[in-house]
């Protein structure tokens, strides 16, 4: 598993493109894909199998609502015999 930051990168598509250089089985984008049609380009162009949060609909990849679908998600990989699993988050802020 490879996990790429792109918070506060001027350039996504960049940091997208080297990430998938390093021929990844499939990528999550943890960004609205609906702002970054030079991102999904990097992502095509490359063939890499994706996944975007958020809607996924008219950009040509499958969405992933986290919201509600962590338990789905997890006991999909458990049923393809998946048993270390992890789920990475950002720090909670300060309330």
């Amino acid at each position: 598993m490879l996990v790429h930051d792109l918070e506060g990168k001027a350039d996504r598509a960049e940091g997208v493109g080297q990430f998938c250089a390093r021929a990844p089985d499939g990528l999550i984008y943890a960004f609205p894909p609906d702002r970054d049609a030079d991102v999904l380009a990097v992502i095509a162009a490359a063939g890499v199998r994706a996944s975007a949060s958020g809607d996924g609909s008219g950009n040509g990849l499958r969405a992933i609502r986290p919201e509600g679908q962590g338990r789905a998600l997890a006991e999909h990989l458990v049923a393809l015999g998946h048993h270390r699993i992890a789920i990475l988050t950002r720090p909670r802020a300060p309330e």
